[in-house]
């Protein structure tokens, strides 16, 4: 069963009060005037810790970074989409982060993986019968085209291709952050993608 109007208006500011705990501007702004491939989804899995992976590409060079909230920045995110009228700042500290550049082999292997991709054009397909799983929601900014995703534990048989950019971009973190928690971290997303 798909979201109804009235829930996707709340995960968008459920969304919005996420990114902003993560200390992370909307991908669009954040790259403007910048060509390459810029990538950000944010994983919220069910019984692990949520966050957020953001993939730069450029001809020869790349950077990836991984931000993790606090489970009180979460909970804190969840109360404000519940009551958006009152606003309250964010509770301080709570995130973990690591960032990288992008190896050679490893951006390679990103891009054939989604080389036939419409990256700024794959459908928003989000399940909402189910309980355990996981949500991505990304962003795509690819030389000033800009779209978005989602999708609730994408598989190759119900949604293919946010499947394949998200094993890619989770195969990319594990590749390139060699720390113990961002191993540990992308480690438990990448269980959730399964191949039906």
């Amino acid at each position: 069963m798909e979201e109804s109007p009235g829930q996707h208006l709340r995960r968008d500011v459920y969304l919005a009060a996420l990114r902003d705990s993560l200390q992370l501007l909307p991908l669009a702004e954040e790259v403007a005037g910048q060509g390459g491939l810029h990538l950000r989804v944010l994983f919220q899995p069910t019984f692990h810790d949520t966050a957020a992976l953001t993939l730069h590409l450029w001809e020869a060079v790349g950077r990836v970074e991984m931000v993790v909230p606090s489970a009180a920045l979460e909970q804190w995110a969840g109360q404000q989409s519940l009551r958006p009228d009152t606003a309250t700042p964010p509770p301080p500290g709570g995130l973990t982060s690591a960032e990288a550049p992008v190896l050679a082999p490893a951006g390679q292997a990103f891009r054939a993986a989604v080389a036939d991709l419409p990256l700024t054009a794959l459908q928003a397909r989000r399940w909402t019968d189910a309980r355990d799983g996981m949500e991505a929601d990304g962003e795509v900014v690819e030389d000033g085209y800009r779209g978005s995703f989602a999708a609730w534990s994408p598989t190759p048989a119900r949604n293919p291709e946010a499947y394949r950019l998200c094993r890619a971009l989770l195969d990319l973190g594990l590749a390139c952050l060699p720390d113990a928690r961002s191993q540990t971290v992308l480690t438990a997303l990448h269980s959730y993608l399964h191949e039906d």
